[in-house]
């Protein structure tokens, strides 16, 4: 099962799947057999490089088997760890569709057919937030992860109105994005612990586990890392430091699914919690996370990967929520298939699309 040939697509994002500016770039791996695989990632590339970039790794990966994934995965010219990952998906879809057999089977088996999730909250203004809150509470979400602004007094009112609608039972997790230097990070931690259950996820600007360890010390709440893991190396490092209580694994900035897997088994064997992170998706990575979500058995807690919104604006079908868990598609190969007619309209033709968008 060889790869026959390469091609890339720029996508606009579809509304509710990002900003109107984001961009993805649509991958399709063709192999012999009449097979093909289709991954995506969320690179800067303009229309005027994808030929150019085609013809540079096309050379590269023809003829490999997508067997071979751990030998793809070493290739230096899959760069960066998006593309990386992306090139992997399109293997794993592939692979799944010859044996007839989604991808959470040739990973070890669908361990769990349903994959918890939390809901995203976005609104900045209060009243916003409340209407949107009670509205996740009333669909019986009791998973909630919320977005910083950066701005300490700000965010601390935003996880008091949360917490106030919501109630003592739901868990919270507040992404503060890296906004904070030590000391406010301190006192926003001390300030959240009367709020509890309450995760802050990325709560320091600089990296470095031995501040991520005196915070640790200095607040009674639990701490997660997810822009500072890049691979289980970072996760080994975290936990040695005891810098962490939980690693949140987003599979394109790792590298692909084999490199998430990788950082799972270590969290597990430090006894960190774990999830995984899929940003913005055209629905594949969504796809991809749920399937890995599957057939790791230490993947207890709920992930952070696009929800309702996300699913309605994405260029799949075969994804679906129920009870706040998406179901495992259980499909050949990443279990979707690809919206070829919506994936035409929003195609990018041209680089001036980008300085004025249809």
């Amino acid at each position: 099962m060889m790869i026959r040939d390469l091609e890339f697509q720029l996508i606009r994002a579809p509304e509710g799947a990002g900003s109107a500016r984001d961009r993805y770039v649509l991958i399709r791996l063709i192999f012999d057999a009449d097979l093909e695989g289709w991954g995506e990632a969320p690179l800067p590339w303009r229309v005027a490089e994808l030929g150019p970039r085609r013809e540079y790794l096309l050379p590269v990966l023809a003829g490999r088997s997508a067997f071979d994934i751990a030998e793809l995965l070493d290739l230096e010219t899959l760069y960066p760890p998006a593309l990386r990952a992306a090139v992997e998906t399109a293997c794993w879809d592939a692979l799944g569709r010859a044996v007839g057999q989604p991808v959470a089977r040739l990973l070890g088996g669908v361990y769990r057919e349903r994959v918890p999730c939390a809901v995203q909250l976005s609104a900045q203004d209060v009243n916003a937030l409340t209407a949107e809150t009670r509205r996740a509470i009333e669909a019986g979400h009791d998973l909630l992860s919320l977005s910083g602004s950066g701005y300490v007094e700000s965010d601390l009112r935003r996880v008091r109105t949360v917490r106030a609608v919501a109630g003592p039972n739901v868990a919270l997790r507040f992404d503060a994005a890296g906004a904070f230097d030590l000391p406010s990070a301190l006192q926003f931690a001390r300030d959240l612990e009367e709020l509890q259950p309450v995760m802050v996820i990325d709560a320091l600007r600089r990296t470095g586990w031995d501040l991520y360890y005196q915070l640790q010390r200095g607040a009674d709440i639990p701490m997660a890392a997810c822009r500072h893991i890049q691979g289980p190396e970072d996760v080994f490092a975290a936990a040695r430091a005891a810098a962490v209580d939980h690693v949140i694994i987003d599979v394109a900035r790792v590298g692909g699914i084999l490199r998430a897997r990788d950082c799972v088994a270590v969290a597990d064997a430090a006894k960190l919690g774990c999830s995984l992170r899929c940003g913005p998706s055209l629905g594949i990575q969504s796809a991809a996370a749920v399937q890995l979500a599957s057939a790791l058995p230490a993947l207890t807690l709920g992930h952070d990967l696009p929800f309702q919104e996300g699913i309605s604006a994405s260029l799949v079908s075969g994804l679906k929520v129920v009870d706040g868990m998406y179901e495992v598609p259980l499909s050949p190969g990443l279990g979707i298939e690809v919206d070829l007619e919506r994936i035409e309209r929003l195609s990018v033709s041209r680089d001036l699309d980008d300085l004025f968008p249809r």
